[in-house]
């Protein structure tokens, strides 16, 4: 058992958690688009907000943190983290003022 132990450590130890990478990969700015993009086509589809803010979370925490984000929105810091935690339905003004404060914005498109 003590060697099932030790081989747990060691893949833990040499691996990183998709949360970590994806993290990573939402620094670079064309890498947090592209994921935002396909975020939003898939809110489109099944209108899960929660999801959408789960998003923005993990943009925010690769530019920075919750807490920079905050201060450029001039809102609470545990106020935004129960917005992105779902723990408020968020309002159109919230979720746009949130992908601004990201660098990002929306344009329109013709259903058609």
């Amino acid at each position: 058992m003590k060697d099932k132990d030790i081989d747990l450590k060691k893949i833990y130890a040499t691996t990183t958690s998709f949360t970590d990478e994806l993290i990573e990969d939402l620094k670079d700015p064309n890498e947090a688009l592209s994921f935002l993009e396909v975020v939003l086509e898939e809110y489109e589809k099944d209108h899960d907000a929660q999801l959408l803010m789960m998003a923005l979370g993990d943009i925010a925490k690769a530019q920075g943190g919750i807490g920079k984000l905050a201060k450029r929105l001039k809102i609470s810091r545990p106020h935004l983290y129960e917005i992105l935690a779902g723990k408020h339905s968020p309002s159109l003004d919230n979720t746009l003022d949130i992908i601004s404060g990201l660098g990002f914005r929306i344009r329109l498109e013709s259903a058609s």
